[in-house]
């Protein structure tokens, strides 16, 4: 059953856009005809037990397998020479014994007055969570998302970290399941939990058949509201969080756009990393994630579906999270963080030296936002000016890229560069030139189409997702723009070159960036 489910909600994800449509048509037609395509969900969905025990005879067999394992410089594992590893070496669950997570065998509307705005999302507003839904038909799924906005702008240096450990540790653990019964519960409707966080709120997603929206809603509801958090649990997910953190220090790419972000946002919650420093992940105790707990339950909740139902039956379906106990406002917003310019630097053994830019621009909900998807849409990619100018023409750089970063409360333009240590100097300045030269050599007509076209069309192939249209669905109530999140393709369109000389005078000041490098040494470790 839960592979059914699992094979029946992939399939259908297949065919929410066109370009996974064709990707299937196009395999049926080489096994003989696109008519093919129903004939191969037929006999996917009408495999057995049997069928399967005799496949995995036939094939998983371990004498005939090969494997590898990499690991760290000096290390060692206890798997050198045991391959293939004994029949007997471990299993999964006994997934016969797992629970069931008990749910609703029928929803009901929660009452209260209802908005429909322009976007056609409806809104319903409970006394302590807000319901937003939106029929997307044809997909036979739904996507269901909770969030709870205002928890990771609370953590401080000491901190850092707690909320994602929060709600990872929660997926280990709830509503009298353990882990293997969430992950199970969870495959048996077609989907999968997933966490997420982020400066502005953390959460919990997933994706299922549309007939198990209330069965999600109340897994869901069990994760958030009920997680047993129990201490070896909290112990594993810190072990690997921390572990997280070291890759991400270790990574050329992620680690200076984060330090870019702390070096210009030091005073304030945004300079945090999402996964917290491994130092400071270690330190945090299981007390200080039950506190965190209890503070998710103190604040507003907001829950968006969006799927192959209509809007009662999406409203039905969210009727286990109707009565979240948070507050009925949310908690006082803190104030807009100061940009603070400057440089920092830090020295490794590594090939290539890597630095990152911010730049100061306006918050997301600013109307300015659709000028800083047009500029980053001009410098970046393989026909954008960095790559071209930076990479094509001086073979300064490794990588290259230009970024908006667009929060609640503040919001700034990343650029990256990867070059060799040598030419850090000769790569800094060439990129200040290059931003700059947006006004004093303007963009054609040819590039600032391409431009507005890719930032617009960007948005219409996302939005063929339920997913990704509930998380834009999510952010455009966060931030105020619930009635116009429709039209951001044709104001991505509207753009014009006064907008971005406009915006490029003003946001890329050279003596105003805050800048961070890795600097390599010439040679890796």
């Amino acid at each position: 059953e839960r592979a059914r489910a699992l094979a029946q909600s992939g399939w259908a994800t297949q065919f929410e856009t066109v370009d996974g449509r064709a990707r299937i048509f196009a395999e049926a037609e080489a096994l003989g005809g696109y008519e093919l395509v129903d004939e191969l969900y037929d006999r996917f969905m009408a495999v057995t037990a049997a069928d399967v025990q005799r496949v995995a005879a036939d094939f998983l067999d371990p004498n005939v397998a090969s494997a590898i394992v990499y690991v760290p410089t000096g290390s060692s594992t206890a798997l050198e020479g045991e391959w293939p590893i004994s029949s007997h070496a471990g299993g999964g669950p006994d997934v016969g014994m797992l629970k069931d997570v008990a749910i609703l065998s029928h929803a009901e509307q929660p009452g209260g007055e209802r908005a429909r705005h322009e976007s056609g999302v409806t809104s319903l507003s409970l006394p302590g969570v807000d319901f937003l839904v939106r029929p997307k038909r044809g997909s036979g799924l739904v996507s269901l998302l909770l969030h709870v906005p205002g928890l990771p702008d609370r953590e401080t240096k000491e901190c850092g970290g707690v909320s994602r450990l929060l709600v990872r540790a929660s997926l280990r653990g709830a509503g009298g399941m353990t882990a293997d019964d969430l992950a199970f519960a969870a495959e048996r409707l077609g989907g999968g939990i997933s966490a997420s966080t982020g400066v502005d709120g953390l959460g919990w997603g997933i994706t299922v058949r549309a007939e198990a929206l209330a069965r999600a809603a109340e897994l869901v509801r069990c994760v958030a509201l009920e997680p047993a958090l129990a201490s070896r649990e909290i112990a594993v997910e810190r072990t690997l969080q921390a572990s997280d953190a070291r890759r991400i220090r270790d990574d050329m790419f992620r680690y200076p756009i984060q330090a870019v972000l702390r070096e210009a946002f030091r005073n304030d919650p945004y300079g945090l990393p999402p996964v917290g420093d491994p130092e400071v992940v270690e330190s945090i105790t299981d007390y200080q994630v039950e506190q965190w707990s209890g503070l998710l339950r103190s604040h507003r909740a907001v829950v968006v579906a969006v799927g192959d139902l209509d809007t009662d039956q999406l409203l039905a379906g969210l009727s286990p999270l109707a009565r979240w106990p948070g507050d009925e406002s949310s908690s006082p917003p803190l104030d807009s963080p100061r940009f603070i310019a400057g440089r920092g630097y830090e020295r490794r053994e590594k090939a290539q030296t890597a630095f990152a830019m911010a730049f100061s621009a306006e918050p997301y909900g600013s109307p300015q936002r659709y000028a800083i998807g047009v500029v980053c849409t001009l410098l970046s990619g393989l026909a954008g000016r960095l790559f071209d100018a930076l990479r094509d023409q001086r073979s300064l750089a490794y990588t290259v890229a230009s970024l908006p970063w667009l929060r609640r409360r503040a919001g700034a333009i990343l650029t990256y560069i990867a070059t060799s240590p040598e030419r850090e100097a000769e790569a800094r300045d060439a990129m200040i030139a290059e931003l700059r030269r947006l006004v004093t050599e303007p963009p054609t007509a040819e590039e600032m189409e391409r431009a507005r076209n890719y930032a617009a069309g960007a948005i219409d192939i996302a939005h063929q997702r339920s997913g990704a249209l509930a998380g834009d669905i999510l952010d455009a109530w966060l931030y105020g723009a619930i009635d116009v999140f429709e039209d951001d393709p044709k104001r991505f369109r509207a753009v014009t070159l006064t907008d971005v000389t406009s915006l490029v005078q003003q946001v890329f000041l050279a003596e105003s960036r805050a800048e961070y490098v890795i600097r390599g040494s010439g040679k890796s470790r």
